[in-house]
């Protein structure tokens, strides 16, 4: 397997203009300086073969997967993306599986105005983790904690569909069916958590 720097260089090096990101992909850390009048919002998620997607899954539609997960969380704070942080754990794989990620990956990436900004990787079972920081105005975060008795529930899109995707997928079913499309690239809600700031009194990612 190529080396940490190689890979790195080879398949998720980009240059970015977002002048937030002082130092990014090459020392040990990456040196952001927030916005003022912004909160800083940081989630992540660990996507693992077998678990969360079949083995065998499409590597570009894991690069997808694993950056979709964390925009739907902040989504679901009402925040914008900014920054993403990669931990990539690989096991037997080849520049192609690479290729085919990153271009995944960064397909999202760019249609999110998301800056990979770091990360890790290392050999063992195939897993992803990626953390995701963003921002929203100070003090106008969505959170789980405010509902309250007596508020209107709704949901966004259909409930099930990845599900029923997924079932799909591992009992051999086509991978362009519309379902099967709805787990292998699902789409983070972005511009409806940005609409419910100041509407909606709690808010919770239930992909």
């Amino acid at each position: 397997m190529p080396g940490e720097f190689q890979i790195i260089r080879d398949y998720f090096h980009r240059k970015t203009r977002d002048e937030a990101l002082v130092l990014g992909i090459g020392d040990d850390g990456a040196v952001l300086r927030p916005r003022a009048d912004r909160d800083v919002v940081v989630v992540t998620d660990t996507i693992v073969a077998g678990r969360h997607f079949p083995h065998g899954f499409s590597a570009a539609d894991i690069g997808w997967r694993a950056l979709a997960v964390n925009l739907s969380d902040i989504a679901a704070m009402g925040a914008t993306p900014r920054f993403a942080f990669l931990n990539l754990t690989l096991d037997d794989t080849n520049p192609k599986w690479l290729r085919d990620f990153a271009a995944g990956f960064f397909e999202l990436a760019e249609a999110a105005s998301v800056t990979l900004a770091g990360g890790d990787t290392t050999q063992g079972p195939l897993s992803v983790t990626v953390t995701l920081i963003g921002d929203v105005s100070t003090g106008a975060a969505l959170t789980r904690s405010g509902a309250k008795h007596g508020d209107v529930v709704c949901v966004s899109g259909t409930p099930g569909e990845a599900a029923a995707g997924l079932e799909m997928l591992q009992s051999g079913g086509h991978f362009d069916h519309p379902l099967a499309q709805r787990f292998r690239r699902p789409v983070p809600r972005l511009e409806l958590g940005e609409q419910l700031r100041g509407h909606a009194s709690a808010v919770i990612d239930v992909s």
